[in-house]
């Protein structure tokens, strides 16, 4: 027990040194991800789960465990819906620094016209254009999000790598 009371008052007394005017300072000047949205489901209840639904918009979510791993390197966040037109991701790509695309097994890589998998092509392309002109721009791909940006940097595309496979030592 008086290991864990130690444990405990460390990490309080750890969390309490942190300097508020520190913190602030990097909120005001640390650089600015973008996360991709993932497209998301909506039920207001269990009888009534019908994707297809009467709204008119498309929910989409970010997983807070991303928010906050991007806020505690001291960087803001932005959330990019998947949904975003052309003109609302080329000005979006002006007012960040970087992105980051989630992995999820919700995303299906089988069905490559859909607007989730159309946004990371998307962000792909503004990000290579942007460094070939000597802009640096990051992208952070996990698990699925990573599986996307190898197929989608390949020169064949999806075909490519689907279905002629890939040798890693070639």
């Amino acid at each position: 027990m008086y290991r864990a009371f130690l444990a405990l008052a460390c990490t309080v007394a750890t969390v309490a040194t942190v300097d508020a005017s520190a913190v602030a300072a990097v909120d005001a000047s640390g650089p600015v991800i973008g996360i991709l949205a993932q497209p998301g489901t909506f039920c207001a209840s269990a009888a009534t789960c019908d994707p297809s639904g009467p709204w008119t918009w498309t929910p989409e979510i970010l997983i807070a465990s991303y928010v906050k791993w991007i806020e505690a390197s001291g960087a803001r966040v932005v959330p990019i819906r998947s949904t975003a037109s052309a003109a609302e991701r080329a000005s979006l790509f002006a007012s960040i620094n970087g992105l980051l695309i989630p992995g999820g097994d919700d995303i299906t890589l089988t069905e490559w016209n859909n607007a989730y998998n159309n946004a990371t092509r998307a962000w792909l392309q503004l990000a290579f254009d942007a460094n070939r002109a000597g802009d640096p721009f990051a992208i952070w791909a996990t698990c699925q999000g990573f599986e996307q940006l190898a197929v989608f940097a390949s020169a064949g595309g999806p075909a490519a790598v689907l279905e002629t496979g890939v040798d890693a030592e070639a």
